[in-house]
């Protein structure tokens, strides 16, 4: 896991109830720090199969079509998941 994920975890530790409920307790805050990243691992997000306007203006066989998927598509599929998309 990355430094960056960590320390948004101890962001979250120390500004929460469970924090303060607990009193800071290193066991406490490993426990939760192991479900924060189980959390993460889980979290699977499938993206659509490539598609590209020329393909769906004339379907399967157009000349031009391409594998990749559009930034808006990707955008639509992670927040379906209930997920928010950063810098839009």
């Amino acid at each position: 896991m990355s430094d960056k994920m960590y320390a948004e975890f101890e962001s979250w530790w120390y500004a929460s109830k469970y924090c303060q409920v607990v009193n800071s307790s290193e066991n406490a805050k490993q426990t939760a720090w192991d479900g924060w990243k189980a959390s993460r691992e889980m979290l699977v997000i499938e993206l659509p199969k490539g598609d590209s306007l020329a393909r769906r203006m004339y379907g399967p066989q157009a000349c031009g079509a391409n594998p990749l998927i559009s930034r808006f598509d990707a955008v639509e599929f992670i927040e379906a998941a209930g997920l928010k998309v950063a810098n839009q």
